[in-house]
């Protein structure tokens, strides 16, 4: 958009646009299960007919980061969704445990990013900060 005043250019505006990386993310709860937000489940249009095939980075030091690749439910090494009333989950609290997460005891809270692997679309979980309430 651009701001005139006589005819000439005094201003030019770039206007932002919506960052869609924001409130996207999922949570492991205490049960195992990992759950995910509404941004997650539209703009990756989970359905009961797919799953989720989990992945780490070889060699990784990071232990706060893995990846998942939505896959057809009957794909191998998948685990399905599952909806519980308007949210999907992914039950697999062996998955987590393996992924080193104590979800029973601290809070697991992880954004989600699309990169590129190879040509694919994948998801990457990393592990928020955790935001404990402050003393004023």
């Amino acid at each position: 958009m651009v701001y005139k005043v006589n005819q000439a250019i005094i201003m030019k505006l770039r206007f932002l646009t919506e960052d869609k990386g924001v409130s996207v993310k999922a949570q492991i709860h205490k049960s195992g299960r990992l759950g995910f937000s509404r941004q997650a489940i539209r703009r990756f249009n989970f359905d009961v007919s797919k799953g989720m095939a989990f992945a780490v980075e070889e060699n990784a030091q990071d232990n706060n980061t893995f990846y998942g690749v939505i896959t057809p439910s009957n794909a191998p090494n998948t685990i399905k969704f599952t909806k519980l009333g308007e949210y999907y989950a992914i039950d697999s609290p062996s998955t987590f445990n393996k992924l080193g997460f104590d979800y029973r005891n601290e809070s697991c809270i992880f954004a989600i990013e699309e990169v590129d692997y190879e040509g694919a679309n994948v998801l990457k979980f990393t592990r928020r900060e955790a935001r404990g309430n402050k003393s004023k």
